[in-house]
């Protein structure tokens, strides 16, 4: 918004939301914390089959079903005082935050400003 005030679409959909567990195991799958083998603090993240950190993706045939492309589906009017509508992947959103690429497009506009998130 003008303000900079950022309105989230969507959630990350991973393995650590219940219902996306839930998801998981009833189609037949599991989902495992794994620790990151450089970690001395006993670090890592909980992966699909003990594999993907995520529970929605493109591709990733071998984890089909557990891991699916059909999206999490949001509905909202654009009203008068939204600027922009980013539409990123978890590549992007692993290292900025919300507010981060507001601040961006605010601050450096479209063109700029996306190239300089990338």
């Amino acid at each position: 918004r003008k303000s900079g005030k950022v309105k989230e679409m969507n959630r990350e959909l991973s393995p650590y939301l219940d219902d996306e567990k839930r998801r998981i195991q009833d189609e037949g799958g599991f989902v495992k914390f794994v620790q990151n083998p450089y970690s001395s603090h006993g670090e890592g993240t909980l992966r699909v089959n003990g594999v993907l950190a995520m529970t929605r993706a493109f591709g990733n045939f071998t984890l089909k079903p557990f891991v699916t492309a059909i999206p999490e589906v949001k509905f909202r009017k654009i009203r008068k005082d939204d600027m922009y509508l980013c539409l990123a992947s978890d590549g992007l959103w692993e290292t900025v935050t919300n507010e981060d690429v507001s601040a961006y497009l605010l601050h450096y506009g479209t063109h700029v400003g996306t190239e300089r998130l990338v």
